[in-house]
């Protein structure tokens, strides 16, 4: 098994990104597929171009307040949730398929 790499990408200042990816990773815990989980989340990491680089206020969607509670964490929906495992169990997959084309090449 592999270890699964969750980055959330979004920096700016009322993003929902982290709230997905701690579900995602939730997900995966779940899902059994994976050796563990980490996320990498970018606001938390000394990037020094951030601090030269101004950055604006997400935009507030409508459509996906719908799906946060007043902690901005995500409630996933059926739909949701079946992707997510539709997904990690592509990702498993790929990860088995792949595997002789990662393992050290003979001498």
């Amino acid at each position: 098994m592999s270890k699964l790499e969750i980055i959330v990408a979004s920096t700016r200042p009322g993003r929902v990104g982290s709230g997905v990816a701690r579900w995602i990773e939730s997900e995966a815990a779940t899902h059994g597929g994976f050796d563990g989980t980490e996320v990498a989340d970018l606001a938390e990491v000394n990037l020094p171009f951030m601090k030269t680089t101004p950055v604006f206020e997400a935009v507030s969607v409508p459509f996906v307040q719908q799906f946060l509670d007043e902690d901005q964490r995500l409630l996933p929906n059926e739909v949701m949730t079946g992707s997510a495992k539709a997904t990690l169990d592509e990702l498993v997959r790929f990860t088995e398929a792949s595997r002789p084309l990662r393992a050290p090449a003979a001498s």
